[in-house]
């Protein structure tokens, strides 16, 4: 679910790891995505990169200025990958290192 602090949500569209928001702040505001905090985050407001905080110490929140704003919270899928293939490599080695025993 997404919230805004300090204002309301007046659309979204939300996946598993992406987040598009329509925001409507009427004043400093915080939008929280109940998606738990990773550094690997990335954030934009109207279209510029924008810093990712915590809120209540371990959801995704992301500050906004007075004002209407179209968020877009992400997961980049490049750690992901990267991870899938080493574990996908890690078990060739094993299976390989097994089988030459």
């Amino acid at each position: 679910s997404v919230r805004v602090d300090g204002g309301q949500v007046t659309s979204v569209r939300e996946r598993v790891a992406r987040l598009e928001a329509e925001v409507e702040a009427t004043g400093p505001a915080t939008l929280v995505w109940t998606r738990t905090f990773f550094p690997a985050w990335r954030a934009t407001v109207d279209g510029a990169p924008a810093p990712i905080v915590t809120v209540g110490g371990h959801l995704v929140g992301v500050p906004l200025a007075a004002g209407a704003h179209r968020v877009v919270v992400w997961w980049p899928a490049t750690p992901l990958l990267l991870g899938c293939a080493l574990f996908v490599l890690g078990v060739l080695a094993t299976a390989a290192l097994a089988r030459a025993q």
